[in-house]
């Protein structure tokens, strides 16, 4: 992973499986993450982990997904809405 990919990586099995991730910075990148490899469908694994850099308890969601994209954020204990990064792992079967 680099940033000069936006930090993703993918590894993609010679079955079609696929897993890939990466870190999603929300404050420059908006709230739109775009899979680098399209799985087959809406139908996936999807984690996400808040960073948390401060003490405050911060938590990742998804509100919306695609088998191209997901929309994502982070809340905490003080605003239901902020910019703050996370990590995110997909796995399923790629679209073929």
């Amino acid at each position: 992973a680099t940033s000069a990919n936006n930090y993703t990586w993918y590894r993609k099995y010679s079955d079609g499986w696929v897993e890939q991730g990466g870190i999603h910075h929300r404050g420059s990148a908006g709230n739109t993450v775009n899979l680098p490899i399209a799985m087959s469908n809406e139908y996936y694994e999807l984690q996400l982990t808040a960073v948390n850099p401060t003490s405050i308890n911060r938590y990742a969601y998804a509100n919306a997904y695609t088998s191209t994209y997901f929309k994502c954020g982070t809340a905490d204990d003080q605003s239901a809405n902020n910019d703050g990064d996370l990590r995110w792992y997909v796995c399923g079967y790629a679209a073929s």
